[in-house]
């Protein structure tokens, strides 16, 4: 690392600028060069050039508490321009791009977000004091081109002010289904460094047909604090799990994705009320009340429990707090290898408290149907160790009600799962 003080010969060397130049070499080299050149006129110039720098480096530099977040895109660019004696640019301009790596959640590793590319220009527009930043970012099939501004306060008010406009956000289509096009954007942030509080004032996104909206607060006064409320319009499953960044709680998204195959979501609400330090998986438990998670669905197919048949044409309920998960569904048909129907009921799956790791968890659900089809699923891998006695499904008769319940200590269903069985006829 070379830190030295820059100075032109014919600048006065109380009016000397600085210049920092950060690297590595190896196998994966990398330069950073900040120039601030000397004042004259009421400005100073500033040049800024990046090669392959990684992100990390430098959100390690910003030192922000807390933040779980990690990147390792290497940045590239050049920004160059003028501040004035306020700090704000006379102009400033330049481009950065960053090369393929993965955004990184470090309580949830397994879950890295891919990133083939992104690039941003930006220019100070001193007419109306705001800086504008169009990027573009590709990741898969997937591509978000939108347009950034940042303004200061402008002497009435010390908010900044920040947001996301314009643009689109395409979501790459899964079996044969067109992409998902979102072009109605709109993002907007205020910074109240008076009250200390950053104000997430509108966040929509939407194609005229189905989207999202939110808004929320960091209030950082005290103990920082979140409070996050988000709605979506009724949508497919296949556009849920689309929209569902895979950053944000990625085991229940995973759930979505591999165990519900399709259907219509009439609701999707989410609530956050909680400490930040509460929010990371490392901090402390969330408290019950700090999150509300609420999805209403029809129509769907849903495979609820490894080993078993999907079950279809449910209507299902999902609800998530800072402690608990549960999922039940009223009442659904589920088609067994050989065809026969089985009515599936009273479906729950409740996790009653997820600040044990892994978390205890329960399945219940009750069927009806005759014997040779409950005799199928009394024979899953699931179910056979606690059925006891195994009925022939090709020589019963009858029709069987049955409740079973399964319970689950975090990896395993154990053997303490247990059925009653009435049988008729």
């Amino acid at each position: 690392m070379d830190v030295r003080e820059y100075q032109p010969q014919h600048a006065p060397a109380r009016g000397g600028g600085v210049a920092v130049s950060l690297g590595e070499e190896g196998a994966r080299p990398w330069s950073l060069k900040v120039v601030v050149g000397p004042q004259q006129n009421g400005v100073r110039s500033v040049d800024l050039r990046a090669d392959k720098v990684p992100a990390a480096n430098i959100l390690l530099a910003m030192r922000v508490k807390d933040l779980t977040y990690s990147a390792d895109l290497p940045l590239s660019g050049e920004l160059k321009g003028e501040l004035g004696r306020d700090g704000l640019p006379t102009y400033f301009r330049g481009k950065v791009t960053a090369g393929a790596g993965h955004l990184i959640d470090s309580d949830t590793p397994d879950y890295p977000m891919p990133i083939d590319s992104a690039e941003m220009s930006v220019e100070w527009d001193a007419g109306r004091r705001v800086l504008v930043a169009p990027f573009k970012v590709v990741s898969g099939a997937n591509r978000i081109t939108l347009l950034g501004h940042l303004e200061p306060p402008n002497g009435a008010t010390t908010e900044w002010q920040a947001g996301l406009s314009g643009g689109t956000i395409l979501l790459a289509g899964t079996d044969n289904e067109p992409p998902l096009i979102f072009n109605r954007i709109a993002i907007g942030m205020k910074f109240d460094t008076d009250r200390k509080r950053v104000l997430l004032t509108q966040a929509d996104i939407s194609n005229g047909e189905i989207g999202i909206a939110g808004t929320g607060s960091i209030d950082y006064a005290n103990e920082a604090r979140l409070q996050l409320g988000f709605a979506g319009t009724p949508m497919s499953a296949s556009a849920l799990k689309r929209i569902w960044p895979i950053l944000i709680v990625p085991e229940v998204r995973e759930w979505v994705i591999e165990r519900i195959e399709k259907g219509t979501l009439q609701r999707i609400e989410v609530g956050v009320n909680s400490p930040v330090r509460n929010l990371p998986r490392k901090g402390p438990p969330i408290p019950d009340d700090g999150l509300a998670v609420n999805i209403v669905a029809s129509g769907v197919t849903v495979r609820p429990v490894n080993g078993m048949p999907a079950v279809r044409d449910a209507d299902l309920k999902a609800r998530v707090t800072g402690r608990t998960a549960t999922v039940t569904i009223g009442q659904g048909i589920a088609d067994t290898p050989a065809g026969r129907k089985i009515n599936i009921s009273d479906f729950s799956f409740e996790v009653p408290d997820m600040a044990p790791k892994p978390s205890p968890s329960r399945v219940k659900f009750r069927v009806d149907c005759p014997v040779p089809a409950a005799a199928e699923i009394l024979a899953s891998d699931r179910i056979s160790d606690l059925s006891g006695t195994l009925i022939d499904p090709n020589a019963s008769k009858g029709t069987v009600a049955a409740t079973i319940t399964l319970r689950h200590a975090g990896h395993r269903f154990d053997d303490q799962g247990r059925h009653h069985l009435h049988r008729h006829g």
